[in-house]
């Protein structure tokens, strides 16, 4: 929906980043002065599927401590807590886990050691 210059979007899409993705799409459209993303994300039948998608994600990014990083999954909201050695480690595994279908909200309680 398009009104005053602000495109309301919604549905529901498996992903994360398809959601940013859609909102990307139309940011730059000629006439855009803003957009109200409502698109949600799917949940995911299994939390224990949710969990174990996050652990193998976080160890196929080679992530050297992925075993110091515990994920609790509620509904459609992951929380996690420990310890990483720097931003970009933090950053990868945020991405790691909204790249997880299901996943509509991240708790992030992980500390950085330097």
């Amino acid at each position: 929906m398009v009104e005053n210059g602000w495109i309301t979007l919604s549905g529901e899409l498996e992903y994360e980043y398809q959601r940013e993705l859609a909102a990307s799409a139309v940011r730059h459209l000629l006439g855009v002065t803003g957009i109200s993303n409502q698109i949600t994300v799917k949940p995911v039948l299994s939390v224990t599927n949710v969990k174990s998608d996050i652990q193998a994600a976080l160890k196929r990014r080679a992530l050297t401590d992925a075993d110091e990083i515990f994920v609790s999954v509620n509904g459609k909201t992951v929380t996690l807590t420990g310890v990483v050695h720097s931003w970009s480690e933090r950053d990868m595994v945020i991405d790691s886990v909204w790249n997880t279908a299901g996943v509509s909200d991240v708790n992030d309680n992980i500390s950085i050691a330097y």
